[in-house]
């Protein structure tokens, strides 16, 4: 796997994704779980650079899809584990937000703040930080650079109706909560869902 993330850092995607297929296949012979474990996250990895570099719009979702199915089945196999349920949901948080679906990538971003007093692990809280700075990127940016602006904008809109609907949540009925907020029952249904 090492093999790998040097290949990925030198832009060899396509040797990257064969030499994690090897540890993949390798490791399931010998039933070595963690390193399966380990070596589709590090396909994942590649999958989601290979999104954010498309040649194409059908890339970008295609190597999209296949990192969050690594990412996945890891968390399927390793899921019990603190580390691992937090790397792969800051994982997927970064690629949901590379193909644009904040509210997913809002999701798993929240997974990890849940998580990050049980991790210690340097290598998640360095990723922690960069993909927030990704998520939340710093007012300059929101100023100076229409790439980021609806992000941003879709973030902050997410972030205060669930913000809302949890300060309202054991208000009953539910219409009164609605009442209070200013929206429609139906609005306020669909806030909660989406949190």
């Amino acid at each position: 796997m090492a093999q790998s993330t040097i290949q990925l850092e030198r832009g060899a995607y396509a040797d990257a994704v064969e030499s994690n297929a090897k540890a993949l296949h390798k490791s399931k012979e010998a039933g070595l779980t963690h390193c399966r474990v380990e070596a589709l996250i590090s396909r994942a990895e590649v999958y989601s650079a290979m999104a954010s570099t498309p040649r194409n719009d059908g890339d970008r979702g295609t190597f999209a899809a296949k990192g969050e199915r690594d990412l996945q089945a890891a968390l399927r196999l390793g899921g019990s584990n603190p580390r691992i349920l937090a790397l792969c949901n800051l994982l997927l948080a970064r690629l949901y937000a590379r193909i644009d679906d904040l509210t997913a990538s809002r999701r798993c971003f929240q997974q990890w703040l849940r998580l990050q007093k049980d991790v210690q692990n340097g290598r998640v809280r360095h990723l922690a930080k960069l993909v927030g700075a990704e998520l939340y990127p710093d007012d300059v940016l929101v100023l100076h650079c229409d790439k980021y602006r609806n992000k941003v904008y879709n973030l902050m809109n997410a972030e205060l109706q669930a913000f809302l609907i949890e300060r309202t949540r054991d208000i009953r009925p539910i219409q009164a909560a609605a009442d209070l907020l200013g929206i429609s029952r139906a609005t306020y249904f669909n806030w909660k869902n989406r949190i």
